[in-house]
């Protein structure tokens, strides 16, 4: 839930989690996907590249192709993970 926050703080898309019950152990979220988009993870996303290597340039590269907006955000997916 902290890093959710702090992530909006920055201005980045991250979903908004809120405890559910009276001892703070359970999290949810809402369905974070707008009309007309869905989630696919990269797992299964990848057997539509031609390399589906596990490397990090492919996977960047892969992402890449699909939007300027789609490598932006996985630049800051790795940031995040990296500081948190």
């Amino acid at each position: 839930m902290e890093i959710s926050r702090a992530l909006r703080a920055c201005g980045w898309d991250a979903a908004r989690y809120e405890y559910v019950g009276s001892y703070r152990k359970r999290v949810r979220t809402l369905n974070f996907v707008g009309e007309n988009e869905f989630f696919e993870p990269y797992g299964s996303l990848r057997f539509l590249f031609p390399d589906r290597s596990d490397a990090d340039t492919v996977i960047f590269q892969n992402l890449s192709s699909l939007g300027r907006n789609i490598a932006r955000d996985w630049k800051r997916i790795l940031a995040a993970d990296a500081f948190f």
